[in-house]
């Protein structure tokens, strides 16, 4: 069941959205709290001020450009792999969804029809499904958006458990593996319980195949499964753009779970001194609901913004499948450091000690050892796994760079593409502005029209527009400045 923004905190964006911004940031838990047997599932929306969800006319949050750059994927690979997503209840409308987000973001189509997907229910039937929830459908469509954005060729199965209870949740994901799934995908949560061990045994013990779990979106503390030895416990991260270097920073989400197992025993593989059982979490990715993810979910209304480790766990476990490493453990992320990016600063409360609450430089309980690097995690793997793509390879130039608008005004600006047919996309233009871009898919050496519209109450000042160009091909952008003068 679904509940209220107004029944939770506002998280504030990154300081150039605040600067912009008339209002804070709303969002909501997709899922109701979870009684002891039950899990809930661990994202949250974008809402308005009224406590609505905040649909969007395009996409307003990353998309498959900005998580390749983010994560420096490989382009081209994943061909064959299965990516599980386990969930409970039904998405009616998730292929169709599905669909439109990769249509929209010039990704290949994966239906039931061409092989590519397959939805089915706790025992395997692709007919005896669940009963319909919204809260869980919102979490589903995140979900196989997540997976599509990092492995376009990758298949995907979904898994829908009859009711979130654990022992539902865990028959399905042996389902999955039994249905030949290369890595796992579990964006849910509950609380420990002493029976914790032997529903791990059952459910969560898959030599072989990742499992990974997100951790959590309440702060400083320990969810289950992410706390089971053999699970890859997600935790997450606030991702925003940055100039030089990698061109991200990253920092330890407010909301990321993270902390002492009261149940699990210490893997061996584990050697952090602040905690005498298992320590969560291992890895991490985006999940501040601030500078999220886009998502297409028409029931709720279109594009949506989503974070939560459930936006974490299933990017991790689709860039694992990508690069080649469907079959590690937990272990992994341990023994290869240098193939993730080091998460600092930040922090999702007050502990002793502090590095289980705090981004710290190497290992810390909110972002674990750090944030996936497809491409050294890719140097790891087996000789020709994945390759990238050089051939139809393009560049994008926007001209004029440097729009003069004044509040309430418009203007136009051209984009234009050197080189391949790309899929156009802006990314999540500043308050007060409003972007369309016509066509939205270029052909070789095409160009589009950028509208700029200006509102009357638009903050002076430079504001940045980025705009991105997707293919299997790579991933780039360009920068149009819009000077805004009274």
């Amino acid at each position: 069941m679904a509940v209220g923004c107004a029944d939770f905190d506002d998280v504030r964006a990154d300081p150039a959205v605040v600067a912009a911004a008339r209002e804070p940031l709303h969002h909501r838990h997709v899922c109701g709290e979870a009684g002891p047997g039950y899990a809930r599932c661990l994202s949250l929306v974008r809402c308005n001020r009224r406590g609505q969800i905040q649909p969007f006319a395009s996409p307003a949050g990353y998309g498959p450009a900005e998580l390749a750059s983010a994560y420096h994927l490989p382009v081209g690979g994943g061909a064959g792999r299965t990516i599980a997503i386990v969930d409970a209840m039904d998405a009616p409308n998730v292929e169709a969804d599905l669909a439109v987000y990769r249509a929209h973001f010039g990704l290949p189509p994966c239906t039931t029809a061409n092989g590519c997907f397959q939805k089915v229910g706790q025992s395997g039937s692709s007919t005896a499904l669940p009963a319909a929830d919204t809260g869980w459908a919102e979490e589903i469509t995140l979900d196989v958006d997540m997976a599509s954005a990092v492995c376009p060729s990758c298949k995907i199965l979904l898994v829908e458990a009859n009711s979130p209870t654990t022992a539902n949740l865990g028959a399905a994901v042996n389902t999955a593996v039994r249905l030949g799934a290369t890595v796992v995908s579990n964006s849910y949560g509950g609380n420990e319980s002493a029976s914790d061990s032997a529903t791990t045994a059952a459910f969560y013990d898959h030599p072989g195949v990742l499992i990974t779990a997100s951790s959590g979106d309440d702060g400083f503390g320990v969810s289950y499964p992410a706390a089971a030895p053999g699970v890859l416990a997600v935790g997450g991260t606030t991702l925003r753009h940055t100039s030089g270097g990698r061109g991200w920073t990253e920092t330890a989400w407010t909301g990321a779970g993270s902390g002492c197992s009261n149940v699990q025993s210490k893997p061996s593989w584990q050697h952090d001194s602040g905690c005498a059982r298992r320590t969560v979490a291992d890895v991490s990715a985006i999940a501040d609901p601030a500078t999220g993810v886009a998502v297409y979910e028409s029931s709720a209304g279109g594009w949506l913004v989503f974070g939560g480790t459930s936006v974490a766990a299933p990017i991790v476990a689709s860039i694992f499948a990508l690069t080649g490493h469907a079959g590690e453990t937990p272990q992994y992320p341990y023994a290869n450091a240098s193939q993730f990016y080091d998460v600092s600063g930040g922090s999702n409360g007050t502990c002793t000690p502090s590095y289980l609450c705090s981004g710290a430089a190497g290992y810390d309980g909110p972002t674990g050892i750090g944030s996936p690097n497809g491409m050294a995690m890719l140097s790891g793997a087996a000789p020709a796994l994945v390759s990238r793509r050089t051939t139809g390879d393009f560049s994008l130039s926007a001209g004029p760079s440097v729009l003069r608008l004044a509040p309430g005004g418009v203007a136009t600006a051209t984009i234009t593409v050197s080189g391949g047919a790309v899929n156009l996309a802006n990314f999540k233009p500043p308050d007060g502005l409003t972007v369309t871009i016509a066509p939205a898919k270029l052909p070789a050496g095409g160009t589009a029209t950028v509208r700029i519209a200006a509102s009357a109450d638009v903050r002076p000042g430079p504001l940045q527009l980025v705009f991105t160009g997707t293919t299997l091909a790579g991933v780039h952008a360009t920068n149009l400045t819009v000077d805004i003068s009274r």
